[in-house]
């Protein structure tokens, strides 16, 4: 294992349609949620930081290739590098979603099921679900990422939100759907070198630098630019 980070978003487009709930009216009413083994990924957005949170690469696994590719080109990079997996929500909805999803594609998860490491929720040495463990897993109000990022200077959710990813993937327009996920990713970054910080896990020196070195990385993205700019950077970075 080594000490790097890596953070992690899905977004999916259900497979077949679930079963209507006794009453459900249909018109005019949100459709039933999918059972998560029927959730296909469609964009897996990553950001790679060393040791210390200092930018590595950021951007889609197994970009332009199917779900199956998308899963194995994951576990490959997890059974390489073994870094400390980082969701927002990750234990609720992204790591689930990834296991039933490798389970229907018929791919082996050995970095996950191996041993514990990944699957400890009171001791996240491997696995920080940053939702869980800003809520204390629980005892208080699950945060938005939204919430959360907005709070530090952020511009949060921008556009669109999950709810609008199958409208726009069946449109076509897939590089939308990349640059939303991609999206959530950086500013869990974020919220990541925060929650470091909190848990003096990084100093201000160390946090400000982390922090800096991702901001130049996306603003010098063009598929970030909004952010960039809606951004409260002196917040962002404490100054």
């Amino acid at each position: 294992m080594d000490d790097s980070y890596l953070v992690i978003d899905i977004e999916t487009v259900p497979d077949r349609e679930p079963e209507p709930a006794a009453g459900d009216a249909g018109e005019g009413q949100d459709k039933p949620f999918a059972p998560l083994v029927w959730h296909r990924i469609v964009s897996m957005g990553v950001l790679w930081l060393d040791h210390a949170l200092r930018f590595k690469r950021l951007g889609t696994m197994g970009e332009g290739k199917g779900e199956r590719d998308v899963l194995s080109d994951l576990h490959a990079f997890m059974d390489r590098h073994r870094p400390v997996l980082v969701t927002f929500n990750g234990r609720r909805f992204d790591m689930p979603v990834i296991v039933l999803r490798s389970l229907v594609n018929g791919l082996a998860m050995k970095w996950y099921f191996t041993s514990q490491d990944y699957r400890r929720r009171y001791e996240p040495n491997r696995h920080v679900d940053l939702c869980d463990v800003a809520s204390e897993h629980g005892a208080g109000r699950f945060p938005s990422l939204g919430d959360m990022a907005s709070a530090i200077g952020l511009p949060g959710k921008m556009g669109m939100d999950g709810s609008d990813v199958r409208d726009v993937w069946t449109a076509g327009e897939i590089e939308k759907v990349h640059a939303y996920c991609l999206m959530d990713v950086v500013q869990t970054g974020f919220v990541l070198m925060r929650w470091k910080l909190v848990t003096g896990k990084l100093d201000l020196e160390g946090y400000r630098e982390a922090a800096s070195l991702l901001r130049e990385a996306v603003s010098g993205d063009s598929r970030f630019g909004e952010l960039a700019s809606a951004a409260r950077w002196d917040e962002v970075l404490l100054r």
